[in-house]
């Protein structure tokens, strides 16, 4: 199976249209999804959910009609979209509700030969409630702005932050879950009210604010030449796939089913096993040849079909996904990848196409958008301008042991959250509002179970010393200085926006229910202690970063949930939102030894001028053949994020 109808600006190029078996993908489009409480207005939804169900009935008879009908349901999401601002949760559920039907109008424009116009849609569907939020904190901090209006910005921002944290930890308990879900609506709907109300004031603030539209042109101009950037959407039911070059724009559709769900799982497992797929099956894990691509099985019967190389599964993923795209621009050696729903989670590297490792051909990096990943470029270029930047801050070694029972305040203290003008200062130096220290007054317990047995890390100390090395001036903390407390005092300071690299070598934490409660686990400092050693997404998105690039050399540092219009919400969306060009995070939990050898590697490529994709890509390839193919638990965990 490949791609069944592939279209650029020069037509059609590939095999017939399988519309069979998507007759129904329309009508079922929606199935599965949460409902949307009174989204914006009743009338509204009634007059969304009669569009649907309008164009699954003309899907197959009038093409034009279902298209138009379909194009009118997306208008009209846009536009209440805007009409409620950009923190409104209604507005992003809304999103999350219908961006299926954005996809599959995709779908059909792709059928008709459009791509451009398919690609734009598939792109609104896609990390909007990022790009949403990251232009108000950039507008909290332009000098374009009176300083009235950035303050108000700012404690708008400092609010949603500690309410992220909050009433997530209200949710998990049953008993406070429909509260909490009442208390974040209402602060969005007075946070809208606030920004609408900045907006009107203050002219400038409503362009400043203004959401970042996918712009296929700016794109296209931006790309290096040896660049592709594939843009993938994914639904149960439906696949589509867009490279976009300099020259212009393919497109082409997969048939989708539970395949596709059920092969990313025995992917992702045998690459995150230690041992690989012989691993795996000596514990009783199998994974199976399915009609369609690949299963995970327990079943005794089934030991004896069970693959025991990973080169099956890796080769079905590169022709599934990437030959007939790839095959396109034999010139092109750079790859820029944008997921979509569990594929999330695979690093590409590990798939194959014509019986080579996709990391072996392509530097290969991600981005959660298009709009993303431009906004990425234009980071490092304005940030690449500052006077006195500091090359490198560098934290790990710490020490976790022993340790008691950690903090019940797991998260973010009002610190961080103050909005009084009291507690507010502002630093001349480059125009930016920070926080002043003070409180130490926790939120509810979120891990109020969790007993601590986080092992030293004997590695991650040489690796924050040799890294540190790389670079002259660099600043490390290292132990009992790897704290909580030391990052909040450079980010007081003004100085952590100084830094182009940052380093995290420590525990990460995933959290079971809630993105903003994953965390960077630094040194611990027990329950008396002014900070728990815990930086969680929530507290991260509200630091102030200036950095080209951020690594969190830790376990499963890019995993978190998955939502509809948003991306993979967890440390990354975060990192992004205080303010770092790109991110590197790792997509399972990673071997110690293995880990510091490769960021060593990968740093001291970029030290040596190579650029962070290059170093990357290079840094894989050593750990490549250093480790073995089948061994991709140590060279594939860690991926880039960015420009």
């Amino acid at each position: 199976m490949g791609l069944h109808h592939i279209s650029g600006r020069g037509g059609p190029f590939s095999g017939g249209r399988l519309r069979a078996r998507v007759a129904l993908a329309l009508a079922l489009a929606c199935s599965g999804l949460p409902a949307v409480a009174q989204t914006v207005t009743p009338d509204l939804s009634l007059s969304l959910q009669s569009l649907h169900q309008q164009a699954a009935s003309l899907y197959g008879r009038e093409t034009a009609r279902t298209i138009e009908v379909l194009r009118d349901l997306a208008n009209r999401v846009e536009q209440a979209r805007a009409s409620v601002g950009p923190v409104d949760d209604d507005g992003r559920q809304l999103l999350a509700r219908w961006s299926p039907d954005y996809k599959f109008l995709a779908r059909m424009l792709v059928e008709q030969k459009r791509p451009d116009e398919a690609w734009r849609y598939v792109e609104l569907a896609k990390g909007r409630a990022l790009m949403d939020r990251v232009h108000i904190r950039e507008a909290e901090e332009s000098p374009q702005l009176p300083l009235e209006a950035r303050r108000a910005l700012s404690a708008a921002g400092d609010r949603l932050a500690k309410a992220d944290v909050r009433l997530s930890v209200q949710a998990a308990d049953p008993a406070n879950s429909t509260q909490a879900a009442q208390e974040r609506k209402q602060l969005m709907a007075e946070l809208s009210t606030q920004l609408q109300e900045l907006a009107r004031r203050f002219p400038v603030a409503s362009a400043l604010m203004q959401p970042a539209l996918p712009d296929q042109e700016a794109l296209r101009q931006a790309l290096p030449e040896d660049a592709i950037y594939l843009s993938l959407a994914y639904e149960p039911n439906l696949m589509l796939l867009f490279a976009t070059t300099r020259e212009g724009t393919l497109a082409g559709y997969l048939s989708a089913g539970e395949h596709w769900e059920h092969s990313t799982i025995a992917l992702h497992k045998a690459i995150s096993h230690r041992e690989g797929v012989k691993g795996l099956k000596a514990e009783g894990t199998y994974i199976i040849p399915a009609a369609q691509g690949f299963r995970i099985s327990m079943a005794e019967e089934d030991e004896a079909n069970a693959i025991t190389r990973l080169e099956p599964i890796a080769d079905w993923f590169g022709e599934q996904l990437l030959r007939p795209l790839l095959e396109r621009f034999p010139g092109k050696r750079r790859l820029i990848i944008s997921p979509d729903g569990p594929l999330h989670f695979l690093p590409f590297e590990v798939m194959r196409v014509k019986g080579r490792w996709l990391v072996e051909t392509f530097d290969v990096s991600y981005a959660a958008s298009a709009a993303s990943l431009l906004l990425s470029r234009e980071r490092l270029l304005r940030y690449g301008r500052q006077r006195e930047r500091l090359p490198l801050l560098a934290m790990g070694g710490g020490s976790y042991q022993p340790i008691k029972q950690i903090s019940r305040s797991l998260a973010v203290d009002e610190r961080l959250s103050q909005v009084s003008g009291e507690a507010r200062q502002v630093v001349t130096q480059n125009g930016r509002i920070f926080l002043k220290p003070g409180g130490g007054v926790g939120v509810e317990q979120a891990y109020s179970n969790y007993k601590g047995n986080f092992s030293d890390l004997p590695a991650s100390e040489q690796e924050v010393r040799e890294v540190a090395s790389l670079f002259p001036r660099s600043h490390v903390l290292l132990g009992k200085k790897a704290t909580e407390q030391s990052l909040v005092d450079l980010e007081m300071s003004g100085d952590l926006a100084r830094y182009r690299y940052l380093v995290m070598s420590a525990h990460g934490v995933v959290h079971p229910t809630d993105p903003w409660l994953s965390a960077i686990v630094l040194t611990q400092t027990g329950p008396s202690g002014q900070e728990d050693g815990f930086v969680t997404a929530g507290e991260w998105q509200r630091f102030h970063l200036r950095s080209d690039l951020t690594v969190l050399a830790s376990c499963e540092s890019g995993v978190g949930r998955v939502q509809r219009g948003e991306g993979v919400l967890g440390l990354t969306y975060a990192l992004t939102l205080a303010g770092s060009a790109n991110v590197a995070h790792t997509l399972w939990t990673v071997d110690d030894r293995a880990t510091a050898d490769f960021v060593i590697d990968f740093f001291r490529r970029l030290a040596s001028g190579a650029s962070q994709v290059s170093a990357m890509a290079q840094a894989k390839r050593d750990a490549l053949a250093k480790h073995g193919a089948e061994k991709a638990y140590f060279w594939a965990p860690l991926v880039l994020y960015g420009w």
